[in-house]
């Protein structure tokens, strides 16, 4: 009968022991839901801000090339304008221009 007894008693506190587990196991289990929740928002937003940085450094290019086609027209402008003849035959050429052709031409 001690056997019992104390067999008894042994299940119901394992039994209590089983339900503070299955507390903590449920309390686990809403905490990882909503773990796994911001995971989802956190990388929605860097898909935003990652795009949006694209988009930056896009625009940044953009610029930086069209400021270069600026300068490059400008300077084209401002250089002494030859005709064809002029050209051909090579009269009123600059050393600067020979140093440019064979620039382009390495």
């Amino acid at each position: 009968r001690n056997n019992c007894t104390e067999l008894g008693r042994t299940i119901a506190a394992l039994n209590d022991e089983l339900e503070e587990w299955k507390q903590k196991c449920a309390t686990l289990q809403e905490q990882h839901e909503q773990d796994q929740e911001t995971v989802k928002e956190i990388k929605e937003t860097l898909k935003e801000r990652d795009f949006e940085v694209e988009e930056l450094a896009s625009s940044i290019e953009t610029a930086r090339l069209t400021t270069e086609r600026e300068n490059y027209f400008a300077e084209r402008r401002q250089r002494k304008k030859r005709g064809f003849f002029a050209w051909l035959f090579g009269i009123g050429r600059d050393d600067s221009d020979d140093d440019e052709e064979r620039l382009q031409v390495s």
